[in-house]
């Protein structure tokens, strides 16, 4: 399951850390004046990633 995340470079290390610790896939990554992740994960595991990101508060994370 494909999610977009858009968050400032000043967060990557927090936003690696829940990648890794979700075994999520990062596919596509752009880094311009903010960070532009595209990433996978297996559809059991969705909502937990997208609970982790969001109590990060620092990120949009989109469903895609």
């Amino acid at each position: 399951m494909p999610f977009n995340l858009i968050f400032e470079y000043k967060d990557l290390n927090k936003v690696l850390r829940v990648i890794k610790e979700n075994n999520a896939e990062i596919i596509t990554q752009k880094m311009n004046l903010n960070c532009d992740y595209l990433i996978s994960i297996r559809r059991n595991n969705a909502s937990k990633l997208k609970m982790d990101f969001e109590n990060l508060r620092c990120l949009k994370i989109k469903k895609m």
